[in-house]
């Protein structure tokens, strides 16, 4: 094995702010995951960043001026945008929905996250 191995990339520790918790998505700068712990004082939670997992999803995407409904279907991008997964690429890719959403709609759906 290499010397210079230090560990596997999927599970990391990761600074994604106070108030989160396990099972929540989360960003730390481009770096995307879901929390596997809630978030101590630090900000800090351990976050595993691949994998298929049930996630609130609206429907949703920005024009420019507001948001407007539209609907999500499988395998379309998907966005992490002030603390939702949405279909606005302002926002931080986040992975691909894996189930549909009908426009306006909040649904728990199946979400590939996709490591960039």
């Amino acid at each position: 094995m290499a010397k210079n191995y230090v560990q596997k990339g999927d599970i990391l520790t990761m600074n994604v702010g106070t108030g989160v918790s396990a099972g929540d998505p989360v960003v730390e700068g481009n770096l995307v995951g879901v929390a596997l712990t809630d978030a101590d004082s630090n900000g800090n939670a351990q976050v595993l960043r691949e994998g298929v997992f049930k996630l609130p999803v609206t429907a949703q995407n920005w024009d420019g001026t507001a948001y407007v409904d539209e609907a999500i279907n499988v395998n379309d991008e998907l966005y992490y945008d002030n603390g939702t997964l949405n279909k606005n690429s302002n926002g931080i890719f986040f992975g691909y929905a894996r189930e549909a959403v009908p426009a306006g709609a909040t649904a728990v759906i199946k979400v590939l996250i996709a490591r960039k």
